[in-house]
């Protein structure tokens, strides 16, 4: 059998594919993503099943960016942590969550699928042969209603309101971390002996869903401290570091022009109580709860002054 090359002109036009043709040949790929199959295994093992689905883009192969799995699957596991703080409550707002809280939702790599890419995952049991079923269930349930209300931008900052702002926070360094790498979002959850829930978002509805995110204004209060050290303060710069000895929060942030005076020329040190009124502005889908707070210094005097 010989083959001889001829001009592209010499083909003739009836031999040629037609505009819309596309190849069709069988790629080894993973399995593809079922959600009876997610079912069955959940019953299989007694405990709960999810799958995330993303997407590889501008290939039709089951693979996603190393590093950027990493990035997702910690940013998964973050959201449902502060999902699962919401569920037990009550909601704190800063510093490690009580593991008594994330245990249950803790989650293992269970396999690989495709879709163009879907991570299997499973609870961690830690050797248990059962899950904490309804608090898994309940968790993932709020994150797939959340990922539904991304379809409508009101609907979807109207969802978030009712969490507090951890949970916000890391929902939306979720969409942030799928939105990097171009990808859309997909999750699925089998629990044991329940239907199967689940909801995704295109790469354009990500993106759309945290223009809305970002376009909320940052929310406002008031702050008062009424024993604290001044521990930082550059007037060239406008800021200032303050510690609330009452409650050992630290604040950092800009000194408003009406504050200027006041702190120009203050004694900075751990012998320097001071008094002051802030202004907290939170940011309504901080990536970072504490990068998301900012703080203006409104008033500032003396302890002895009082």
């Amino acid at each position: 059998m010989t083959a001889t090359a001829i001009p592209f002109q010499d083909i003739p036009e009836a031999e040629l594919p037609v505009a819309e043709a596309r190849m069709d040949l069988a790629t080894p790929t993973a399995p593809l993503l079922s959600a009876s199959e997610l079912a069955a295994l959940a019953a299989q093992s007694l405990r709960t099943i999810a799958a995330v689905e993303l997407d590889t883009v501008g290939q039709h192969t089951t693979e996603f960016p190393l590093k950027g799995l990493g990035v997702v699957s910690q940013s998964l596991q973050d959201t449902l942590d502060a999902i699962a703080q919401e569920v037990v409550g009550p909601a704190t707002a800063h510093g490690a969550i009580a593991a008594s809280v994330t245990a249950d939702v803790q989650m293992s790599v269970y396999g690989l699928r495709a879709a163009s890419f879907a991570l299997v995952l499973a609870t961690d049991t830690k050797g248990g042969l059962l899950d904490n079923a309804p608090k898994v269930e309940a968790t993932f349930v709020r994150l797939i209603d959340l990922l539904e209300s991304g379809h409508d931008s009101e609907a979807l900052v109207a969802v978030m309101r009712r969490y507090a702002p951890r949970a916000r926070s890391k929902f939306t360094g979720l969409l942030r971390s799928v939105e990097a790498y171009g990808s859309g979002l997909g999750v699925v959850v089998a629990p044991e002996d329940k239907p199967v829930r689940e909801a995704r978002l295109t790469a354009r509805e990500v993106g759309r869903a945290l223009a809305a995110i970002d376009a909320v204004e940052p929310t406002e209060r008031p702050v008062h401290v009424s024993r604290g050290i001044l521990q930082g303060s550059n007037t060239r710069r406008g800021t200032f570091e303050l510690q609330d000895l009452a409650t050992t929060d630290r604040y950092v942030g800009k000194v408003s022009p009406e504050a200027q005076a006041s702190i120009d020329g203050f004694r900075v040190g751990t012998h320097s109580y001071v008094v002051a009124d802030l202004l907290e502005r939170i940011d309504f889908g901080a990536d970072d709860q504490e990068k998301g707070r900012k703080y203006t210094l409104l008033a500032i005097q003396a302890l002895a002054d009082q």
